[in-house]
């Protein structure tokens, strides 16, 4: 399901609450969901995991992750999409994740 679908079948209060689980304003929700400003890799996971998968990361940036298993990488593409450049989804995704998760430090450890 796509950002806009999702977020348009939200009850009253809906929106707010799901700006608030992603700790974002709900101006900033709308306007991403609009595509007046684009989402965040950073949040795309936060988003799949409030909407319980009801939107992946896939469906929020393609570009980066990638199609949705099972999609065509054919399936909805412009003629200009057929001219971009491929992205390397593996290093993509492992660079997002050591954002995300980034690696312990020695911080109580001093040479």
């Amino acid at each position: 399901m796509d950002i806009r679908s999702y977020y348009d079948s939200l009850p009253n209060g809906g929106r707010r609450a799901l700006a608030k689980d992603l700790n974002i304003s709900p101006a900033y929700l709308y306007q991403m969901v609009t595509k007046i400003r684009p989402i965040a890799p950073k949040l795309c996971r936060a988003i799949q995991i409030a909407t319980e998968s009801a939107v992946t990361v896939h469906d929020l940036r393609p570009d980066i992750f990638g199609p949705a298993v099972g999609v065509s990488p054919d399936q909805g593409k412009t003629a200009s999409e057929d001219e971009a450049p491929t992205v390397d989804r593996r290093r993509t995704d492992r660079r997002i994740d050591d954002r995300l998760h980034p690696a312990a430090t020695d911080e109580g450890h001093s040479a």
